[in-house]
């Protein structure tokens, strides 16, 4: 009985942790763009911190929520190629129409990444795709 129950903490303690370490993945990009966006309100220090809050606080939904940690990870590889496939495709769009950008504008970063985390919440959460076979 007492190694069901320590397998049983193990696992939600390797769950949790997982869970928060794909969620500060997720979320730093988020964070860090919109503080740049926003004229920098917070220090690099100040984002680490929100982006911690945000993944420990996340998480729940995850460990004890009605999402999956399968639905996490094929998030996190459904917006890490989608942020590959955006860029390429901005990329070509910028090419084709002759634009260019300042090395210091992140605004393009910022909306390939929230095309990203659009496109990857459509695709793992509202069509219930699977990337990944059961």
């Amino acid at each position: 009985m007492e190694s069901q129950e320590g397998d049983s903490w193990a696992g939600a303690t390797v769950d949790t942790v997982l869970s928060i370490l794909v969620l500060v993945v997720i979320w730093y990009p988020a964070v860090h763009y919109m503080n740049i966006l926003a004229g920098y309100p917070l220090s690099e220090p100040n984002v680490s911190v929100a982006v911690s809050v945000l993944a420990f606080g996340s998480s729940y939904l995850f460990v004890a929520g009605h999402l999956s940690i399968g639905d996490l990870g094929e998030y996190l590889f459904v917006l890490l190629v989608s942020v590959i496939l955006w860029g390429i495709f901005g990329t070509i769009v910028t090419i084709a129409a002759s634009m260019s950008f300042s090395g210091s504008d992140y605004t393009p970063l910022a909306v390939t990444w929230g095309l990203a985390y659009l496109s990857a919440y459509i695709i793992v959460f509202r069509t219930k795709s699977t990337v990944f076979t059961d």
